[in-house]
């Protein structure tokens, strides 16, 4: 299962869950992507397992498939401001999944404290 949120017609985030890397899951998500009628920017929050330097990945989706040569990495200060402050939320909301990421203490501290970029 992933946490897939979409924000706006012409934009959605997916969140990367333990054990569950997003990047090998681009099939399924296409097709709970397809099945909601989206097409535009996905952003990948893959947190959990990049950490918070890398942790934002951009892509487009065509409405039937993930563009993979628009893939980037992209500084969160390129992704809109709400949707870094409602990760940063839902990880506050789930800390559970953060004691099985990759983060260190201060980076699971960082995410979880500074709710306001």
């Amino acid at each position: 299962m992933m946490n897939i949120r979409i924000v706006d017609k012409a934009l959605v985030v997916i969140t990367e869950l333990p054990q569950q890397p997003i990047l090998s899951e681009f099939s399924k998500i296409a097709d709970e992507l397809f099945c909601a009628h989206f097409k535009g920017t996905i952003v990948f929050d893959l947190a959990i397992s990049k950490g918070l330097t890398d942790r934002f990945v951009k892509a487009h989706f065509d409405g039937k498939s993930i563009d993979r040569s628009t893939l980037r990495v992209t500084s969160y200060k390129e992704i809109p401001k709400n949707v870094v402050i409602n990760q940063n939320i839902f990880f506050s909301e789930h800390k559970d999944i953060l004691g099985t990421s990759m983060l260190s203490k201060a980076e699971v501290q960082e995410l979880t404290i500074n709710l306001q970029i």
